[in-house]
């Protein structure tokens, strides 16, 4: 969760102080299995193969078989059968086993959820807000959903803060880098 401070004029109102908080989901993008980058194999010829820096295998050729269901999938396959997959070097046509190992943990950015709270009241309904680091730079801006309102007094007198909920959002600056 990422919190930052400054301020937000609602319908050009005036600034008011504001925080500005973005929870983002990650989305695991975990495999059982990947491609080995260190791999690398010098087949009987003599000749170099290695998965390249977009884990393609440019020097082998792929082919591909299909096979009838054998059983031992145990029906996974539903009686299809399966692929079995050779790699055969271009040149000499060796048969060439490339490398794998076990996945590793691996996550992308997934959607976010933004929400400002400004110390002032907001009348429900939908508002137009903007919103300011403390430097005065453009952060965000659009329109917003006026949600829950509370408030209360003590000794510094009366307060009242307002959460916003943006229905539609336009980012700038660092906060747009931050969640691309």
């Amino acid at each position: 969760m990422t919190t930052i401070h400054g301020q937000a004029h609602i319908n050009d109102g005036a600034p008011v102080p504001a925080t500005l908080t973005i929870e983002r989901e990650h989305v695991d993008v975990t495999t059982r299995w990947e491609r080995d980058p260190d791999w690398t194999h010098t087949d009987s010829a003599g000749h170099f193969h290695a998965y390249d820096q977009d884990g393609k295998l440019p020097t082998l050729d792929k082919e591909s078989t299909p096979a009838p269901c054998d059983g031992t999938c145990g029906g996974a396959c539903g009686g299809e059968g399966y692929t079995h997959t050779t790699y055969r070097c271009g040149l000499c046509r060796e048969v060439v086993e490339p490398q794998i190992r076990p996945g590793r943990r691996k996550t992308i950015p997934g959607r976010y959820d933004i929400e400002i709270v400004v110390d002032t009241h907001v009348d429900r309904g939908h508002a137009s807000f903007r919103f300011l680091d403390t430097n005065g730079k453009l952060l965000a801006f659009g329109f917003a959903i006026a949600g829950s309102s509370r408030g209360g007094g003590g000794p510094d007198g009366i307060w009242s803060q307002t959460t916003l909920n943006p229905s539609r959002l336009g980012l700038a600056g660092r906060l747009a880098e931050s969640v691309r």
